[in-house]
């Protein structure tokens, strides 16, 4: 659910970012630099919701 909601953010973050270079309220480098930012951060999240959910799980098991 988290990676879920961490993918759909950086979703909505592109559009709009797409919509502001469109508009030309940002120029297409900096579309590009922010796009790299955001994927980061997102790739970032991910991996630290899969290491959470594996030491659960490796918690839970451990506890049976």
């Amino acid at each position: 659910m988290l990676k879920l909601l961490s993918v759909t953010s950086a979703a909505m973050l592109w559009t709009k970012l797409r919509s502001r270079e469109k508009a030309k309220e940002i120029t297409e480098d900096e579309l590009k630099t922010l796009e790299k930012d955001i994927q980061k951060v997102t790739d970032d999240a991910v991996k630290h919701i899969d290491e959470m959910t594996a030491n659960k799980e490796k918690k839970n098991f451990l506890e049976v």
